[in-house]
């Protein structure tokens, strides 16, 4: 309340006077009698005006009651977002202070330390889970998550969500502790959302139990943290104990102070239905009295009388309570300004004119319109992010000045690799052509398709014999391709291949062409080693050593003969 401002207790009401009309009606029809029956009524009646003044008061407690629990709610919803383990989405929503949103399923519950770790395992993933007053309130915070694309979250409205309950019949089981929502403390307002997360589940001392009692009957979790679903999935392991996290002693202090506002809120509403009550049965007695000593006429004019009045009355004190009431929230906005002004004591003020203050205010507020919604934590977020980022960048600069050195070294390599490649295919394309012409009388060139990118070129070769046009090797006979073939080969031979391994290339040659192609072999066959698998006469004769296998008793033996020996031999 602001300080400048006191109010007496209790609720003074100005009755309006009695007309003089009804004064003298009354001096006319009432007898000794009458007037000591009405001595009564009117003190009833004062009794009645009493109670209502005093079921104002208690209304107007009441609504300041109320207030001050929304006021603590909030102060502890906000301390409790706090915990830097929360969701984002989740943090965000517990932050905005929204009425209705209570908070997330591990801020509401308290657990001792024994069942700490069978308690969070049985959550799963409703710890996070935001409890709620009702449908509308999530679907607000939903609307709100989207529009600002912060992320999800998970509400539980407590006037939508059922409840689950196992059967208390496993509870005299060996080896059974309790249901988990029995193990837990919670404000019985949320008794809904603590059934729904923790009513389906049986804690139990180990698996040897759960194997009594049967998986897939029930879901159940050990006080260690395995977890037996009813479908017979089981989760276990060694399990890295997350404690509750302890409250703070000024949020059990306003957590203490709401459970005693909440004791007495209830009080309050127990007194005002008794004075409902008798102020109705006040009622019933006027309307009695009012028929026993009265004509109809009389009563009629008396009842109009009175209905004036109390219409009167009613004006007044309805007049009377909503003044008090706007005082009291004229009063609570005063008080939450005064605090706020604290904050701002050593601000200097701004040399403006109101004018240009109100023109920066809106063009402020269009700016904060179209920045949408601000992260106050943002700044002690990214000071912390800022390190770590800091570093990895540093790395990734380094990795990206290897890997530019990496590509520069490929790309020579590349480079030298095309080079190569290309004097070399010149050296061979100029051997195929010399080599072709001289054996055989005609030409025959290399080509490549697509030059330019030689891991994918294609090579060509086309030859023409004497007196033939010019063609593919693919669609020459299977002799000419292997004249043409051979050619190539001993083409790579004078850009230095070691050695060749031939089999059978003179098979489908007829005797002029082997014995030309004997002849190349063994000019070759000076600079590098060729080794010829071969069945013709033509070409064996050409060689410097042959071998031989042959089949002696089921055996393969190798015969082998040094021709020029032979030669020797035989001259002599």
């Amino acid at each position: 309340m602001n300080a400048g401002r006191r109010y007496e207790p209790g609720i003074k009401v100005i009755i309006p006077q009695p007309s003089e009309k009804f004064i003298n009606i009354l001096q006319k029809i009432f007898s000794n009698e009458k007037i000591e029956t009405m001595k009564e009524r009117i003190e009833r009646e004062k009794e009645a005006i009493n109670l209502r003044n005093t079921l104002l008061e208690l209304k107007f407690k009441l609504e300041k009651i109320d207030n001050e629990i929304e006021r603590l709610n909030a102060e502890i919803l906000i301390a409790q977002s706090a915990n830097k383990e929360l969701p984002v989405a989740v943090r965000e929503i517990i932050n905005l202070g929204i009425k209705g949103v209570y908070g997330t399923i591990y801020d509401l519950m308290r657990v001792s330390e024994e069942f700490e770790t069978a308690i969070i395992v049985a959550a799963a993933n409703h710890l996070y889970d935001i409890v709620v007053e009702d449908f509308e309130t999530a679907k607000f915070c939903i609307e709100y998550l989207k529009r600002e694309k912060i992320g999800r979250a998970t509400f539980i409205p407590l006037d939508k969500i059922k409840p689950k309950r196992l059967d208390e019949k496993y509870l005299d089981l060996p080896g059974v502790v309790g249901i988990a929502s029995d193990l837990i403390k919670y404000d019985k307002k949320f008794e809904p959302a603590f059934q729904f997360v923790f009513g389906n589940t049986l804690v139990i001392e180990n698996l040897e139990v759960a194997k009594n009692i049967g998986i897939g009957k029930v879901r159940m979790v050990t006080l260690d943290g395995d977890l037996i679903e009813r479908s017979g999935l089981v989760t276990g392991g060694f399990y890295e104990k997350k404690a509750i996290k302890l409250i703070s002693s000024e949020t059990e202090t306003k957590m203490k102070k709401i459970k005693e506002l909440n004791s007495e809120r209830e009080k309050i509403l127990e007194m005002i239905k008794e004075i409902e009550e008798k102020l109705k049965q006040f009622e019933k007695k006027e309307e009695k009295i009012e028929i026993k000593y009265l004509s109809e006429e009389e009563i009629e004019k008396l009842r109009k009388e009175r209905k004036k009045l109390y219409e009167k009355k009613a004006e007044i004190q309805n007049k009377l309570s909503s003044i008090r009431m706007k005082l009291v929230r004229i009063d609570l906005e005063i008080e939450s300004l005064n605090e706020q002004l604290k904050e701002y004591e050593n601000i200097k003020t701004i040399d403006k004119n109101l004018e240009q203050l109100e023109i920066e205010y809106e063009e402020t507020k269009e700016k904060l319109k179209n920045i949408g919604y601000v992260n106050f934590k943002a700044e002690e977020e990214y000071n912390k992010i800022k390190p770590i980022y800091d570093e990895i960048y540093k790395k990734y600069q380094i990795i990206n000045q290897e890997k530019q050195k990496i590509l520069e070294f490929i790309n020579e390599i590349e480079k030298k690799k095309r080079e190569t490649f290309m004097k070399t295919f010149e050296i061979v394309n100029q051997n195929f052509s010399f080599l072709f012409s001289k054996l055989f009388g005609g030409e025959a060139k290399l080509e490549l398709y697509d030059a330019e990118n030689i891991d994918q070129a294609k090579l060509i070769i086309k030859a023409r014999f004497p007196n033939k046009p010019f063609l593919s090797i693919d669609a020459l006979s299977g002799g000419e391709k292997t004249l043409v073939a051979l050619t190539f080969l001993f083409s790579l031979q004078k850009a230095k291949a070691p050695f060749f391994v031939l089999d059978e290339v003179d098979m489908m040659l007829d005797k002029e062409n082997s014995e030309k192609i004997a002849k190349a072999i063994k000019e070759l066959s000076k600079e590098t080693q060729i080794i010829l698998i071969s069945h013709n006469d033509i070409t064996i004769k050409y060689a410097d050593a042959l071998f031989g296998v042959t089949m002696v008793n089921g055996e393969s033996k190798v015969l082998s003969i040094d021709l020029n020996e032979a030669l020797k031999y035989a001259s002599s």
